[in-house]
């Protein structure tokens, strides 16, 4: 069992000094800086804390100080503990002082001998505590189980094809032999195979710039993350319209997932957000939804359109956030598909086609199959696109970053870009006097 002390540095020291945790565990030991100073006069040993005596007149910040030290150590035997069991064994010296570098000093101290996978445990271990450097702020909760979710096909793909997966192992045959296994024995979507790979490039870029490898074979033009296009939908506002007055009244449970999804086509918010909307972030006041976002961290600021107003005021004094009660994104997709085939206009077949690995897919759904949580965010973008609304305009809204991101979600097709021209092409360009 792991002991987790404090001691200082100089416990002799005439002036302020470093306090450090210990942590002893099966013979190794490991020594760490809590970040914390004091002066040797007010550390009594044998309780590991500062002197919070009320004679003493640096009582108060000496509390603060033990209150941070407290944490320290709990946090410690968190991480410990966490190791423990995510890989069925206690970590080894190197592998606790990365990991507790990594969680309070937000850095990450690996050898050169770290092979791939060792690396990428330890740099998914930072991700979990860590700042992203892109944006200085903490990265989305989902980013580790996405870069975990790498580590562990990297491992299945090598014990499958008996291949050591290693920094100096990465090159094209590797890439051509992980994608073919992706693809085929796993069965993924092109999109998911694209994502995986995408992932491993970027561990591979962080590798390269921490001088852990000088391999740059994943930087070659064929090395690429494989992308198709995906069939999706939105709901132009005609649509919208004959879904919100659909009659639910005796389905309390479809009546609920119909309000809010339109809720979300009028927001543009994902559902990740638009099924957590807290009351604070409402103000109707100021006709306003000011909340940060799951994915991102962001925080966002939304206009409270007439309908969205209208969900909000259906159900006040209802729910604790005047909105629909949240239920389960996959019961969520199964019911707005049962809403949606009731309409008519829902039942029309629509075809897609696009290439995927050389070759021409054609692909009919009624459209009313595509309909999904997902639907409601790419609903509110192209019809403010439609309305002829800025792009930086609508961006500023959705939270998109670059617009090459947002334009992924218009679905804007080519009749309706034709339809925008001609409304007022006379008005505007007219010829001759």
């Amino acid at each position: 069992m792991a002991r987790f002390n404090l001691n200082l540095r100089q416990a002799n020291a005439e002036n302020e000094t470093q306090v450090n945790l210990i942590v002893r565990w099966d013979n190794q030991k490991v020594t760490i800086s809590t970040g914390e100073y004091t002066n040797p006069r007010d550390w009594i040993k044998s309780k590991q804390r500062l002197d919070v005596t009320k004679s003493n007149p640096r009582r108060i910040i000496n509390e603060q100080i033990n209150t941070r030290l407290s944490k320290c150590i709990s946090e410690a035997e968190l991480y410990f503990n966490e190791y423990q069991t995510l890989h069925h064994t206690k970590p080894s010296k190197q592998e606790l002082l990365t990991l507790l570098n990594s969680k309070f000093h937000n850095k990450i101290v690996i050898e050169k001998k770290k092979d791939l996978f060792e690396f990428m445990e330890l740099l998914v271990m930072e991700m979990k505590s860590g700042i992203n450097p892109k944006n200085s702020k903490p990265y989305a909760k989902q980013t580790p189980s996405t870069y975990y979710q790498c580590l562990l096909q990297l491992r299945e793909f090598s014990a499958y094809s008996k291949m050591k997966v290693d920094f100096e192992t990465i090159d094209l045959d590797f890439y051509y032999s992980f994608y073919e296994f992706l693809a085929t024995h796993k069965g993924y979507r092109l999109n998911s195979v694209g994502k995986i790979i995408k992932t491993l490039k970027t561990f591979l870029n962080e590798a390269l710039e921490r001088k852990l490898t000088t391999n740059i074979a994943h930087k070659g033009r064929r090395f690429v993350a494989p992308r198709e296009k995906v069939s999706n939908i939105y709901l132009n506002t005609t649509e919208l319209g004959i879904l919100y007055n659909l009659d639910l009244t005796t389905e309390p449970r479809l009546e609920r997932v119909r309000d809010m999804f339109i809720f979300g086509c009028y927001t543009g918010l994902r559902f990740s957000d638009f099924s957590k909307v807290k009351r604070q972030y409402i103000n109707l006041a100021d006709g306003r939804i000011n909340m940060p976002t799951q994915k991102t961290g962001e925080d966002v600021a939304l206009p409270i359109l007439p309908i969205a107003k209208s969900i909000i005021a259906k159900y006040k004094d209802k729910t604790p956030n005047s909105l629909p009660p949240s239920i389960a994104n996959q019961t969520f997709n199964r019911y707005i598909k049962e809403i949606a085939m009731r309409i008519p206009e829902l039942n029309e077949e629509i075809s897609f086609e696009y290439y995927t690995q050389g070759k021409k897919i054609s692909r009919t759904f009624k459209k009313w199959e595509k309909v999904s949580s997902h639907t409601a965010r790419r609903s509110f973008a192209t019809n403010l696109t439609l309305m002829e609304y800025p792009t930086q305009v609508i961006m500023k809204i959705t939270g998109h970053r670059t617009e090459a991101s947002f334009q992924t979600y218009l679905k804007m097709s080519n009749v309706e870009a034709i339809n925008i021209i001609n409304r007022d092409w006379e008005s505007r360009f007219k010829i001759g006097s």
